[in-house]
């Protein structure tokens, strides 16, 4: 390969990029420069100085041995090779297209190499990737920090809701502390009034409670007698009620039974018409098939009269066959002209295919005539089981007519037994049952009055009663609060004077640390707010080989 007298810095001009053999030996380049690039001008230059540096009239002056040795450093010799090496040589010898050429290098080398640019920043085609990686890296870390210092505001936000709910709440006990004072001072004159007036009323509900006692006897003899009478005629009606449901259980059975006779004849009448029915298509069936007996045997003889005309046919043809191959053979054997000979042989195949045809016919006869003798012995068969099958059912059928006979019998008795039962015993009883039964529910109705009467009265006195009782309890109540209200009014008294320290405390608290929040919340939301704009920016002039390659890969 030619290209010795080519200095080897045109090859590296050439291939911004080099293969990974290479970019892991390389270190690298930080870029410190935070504004972006022009869009494409590292292409654009790269392009134009290989286009002048590779526009050489003689082929001796292109770089070929230079990249033959570069692609030998890559892990895709073959492919850089054809990509560039033996694509310059094709392209020289065109004489065009050197731009495209360039163009294509410098794409195969973004394409196939690119992940590596942040090993070697210092490549032209790489600056603009490792100035976006740099810059996207530092955003990352400030927008962490960021929200770190969010978290700690929150954490200082929620001190501080804290600090401003202990001092309003400070504030209300205050307030309450205060207020307290004053009702205790004036539940002590009330308590006072309230335990004279209640002592009055606890007297007036006890003689009202004592008014109840006669009332109240009277009430309970009168329920417990009308009980004992209640309870004397339920014990009566059960009796009648008992000798009734026995009759009733009779009458009940008589007619599930009548019931049951019905439906058994009615299934046994239904039976023995389908049955009768069945026996008139068997009977039926039993003519057709002794009639279609007869005509068979009328077919048979018609058919072995024709079978033994046409043995003698075929005997016949058999005799004419055999002499045709006499005189065939003899003609043969005494050399008789072939003319005569194959008149012979004619004669014989006719004779011959007129016995085919007649035995055929023989056959045939005779197969229908096995096949008629065959269906004459299944019919008789048939016409024997039809025959057996007739004689017994009609005995079955006899039978059943007697049975139907006695069912319907049994329904007669069932039904006039069941009769005489509604209108004697049960209509004896059922009258009785009635009238006992309206004299102990006029008995029931005084019972329940007297009883309703007797609760009412016993809910007013005891209505009364615990009326009493709250009025006492109201009363030993309202004496112990007094009691209290002097030991609870210097008490609030005490409590007033330490919730007031306790809430100016509290609202120094909660002054100190709201200030250090909004500073703190400030400068956050300041930082997020300036990262967000600078992280837009970013985006916006993403470079090719982050596309190509992808931000994983990258990093």
């Amino acid at each position: 390969m030619q290209g010795h007298n080519v200095p080897f810095h045109l090859v590296l001009a050439l291939l911004i990029l080099v293969g990974p053999n290479e970019a892991n030996a390389s270190k690298a380049f930080l870029v410190s420069n935070s504004n972006p690039p022009t869009p494409g001008s590292a292409e654009a230059k790269f392009v134009q100085q290989c286009a002048v540096q590779l526009f050489v009239r003689n082929k001796d002056m292109l770089p070929i041995d230079a990249l033959n040795e570069y692609c030998e450093t890559t892990d895709a010799i073959v492919e850089c090779k054809l990509k560039l090496s033996m694509k310059l040589e094709k392209v020289h010898d065109r004489g065009k297209g050197m731009l495209s050429f360039c163009q294509a290098a410098y794409n195969w080398a973004q394409e196939k190499y690119g992940m590596l640019c942040p090993l070697q920043c210092e490549k032209l085609q790489c600056k603009s990737t490792c100035l976006w990686l740099e810059k996207r890296k530092k955003l990352t870390a400030e927008a962490k920090e960021l929200q770190a210092k969010n978290l700690k505001s929150t954490v200082l936000e929620e001190k501080l809701d804290r600090a401003e709910f202990a001092a309003d709440a400070a504030k209300h006990r205050f307030l309450n502390s205060n207020a307290t004072v004053l009702r205790k001072q004036s539940d002590l004159k009330l308590a006072r009034s309230l335990v004279e007036d209640q002592q009055k009323l606890v007297r007036k509900a006890e003689e009202k409670v004592m008014k109840f006692k006669p009332t109240l006897f009277k009430l309970q003899s009168q329920v417990a007698s009308l009980e004992s009478y209640s309870a004397a005629q339920a014990t009566n009606i059960e009796d009648l009620q008992f000798q009734l449901d026995k009759f009733e259980l009779k009458q009940n059975q008589l007619l599930r039974k009548e019931k049951e006779l019905k439906d058994k004849i009615l299934k046994g009448t239904a039976e023995l018409e389908n049955f009768t029915a069945k026996v008139t298509d068997r009977q039926k069936d039993l003519d057709t098939k002794l009639k279609k007996i007869k005509e068979m045997f009328e077919a048979q003889k018609d058919l072995a009269k024709i079978i033994r005309e046409q043995r003698i046919v075929v005997q016949k043809w058999m005799i004419a066959y055999k002499r045709a191959d006499f005189h065939v053979k003899n003609a043969i054997k005494e050399k008789t002209p072939k003319t005569a000979v194959d008149d012979l042989e004619n004669l014989r195949q006719q004779q011959k295919e007129r016995l085919k045809k007649e035995t055929a016919v023989l056959n045939k006869a005779e197969q229908k005539l096995t096949y008629l003798q065959d269906e004459a012995k299944r019919y008789i068969k048939d016409t024997k089981y039809l025959a057996k099958w007739l004689r017994e059912s009609k005995v079955a059928a006899a039978k059943q007519t007697s049975k139907v006979a006695q069912l319907a019998a049994d329904l007669k008795s069932a039904q006039m037994t069941a009769s005489s039962l509604a209108k004697g015993p049960i209509a004896t009883l059922v009258a009785a049952l009635s009238k006992r039964r309206a004299a102990a529910s006029k008995t029931m109705e005084e019972y329940k009055k007297a009883k309703r009467t007797l609760a009412l009265t016993r809910k007013v006195e005891e209505q009364e009663a615990a009326t009493l009782k709250e009025r006492i309890t109201a009363a030993e109540k309202l004496r112990k609060e007094f009691s209290a209200a002097e030991g609870a009014f210097q008490e609030a008294v005490d409590n007033f004077r330490s919730s007031a320290k306790s809430f100016q405390a509290a609202l120094d608290k909660a002054v100190s640390l709201k200030k250090e929040y909004f500073k703190l919340y400030s400068g956050v939301l300041n930082g997020m707010k300036k990262n967000r704009a600078e992280q837009r920016a970013l985006r916006s002039w993403k470079p090719e080989i982050v596309g190509q390659h992808g931000l994983a890969l990258l990093q």
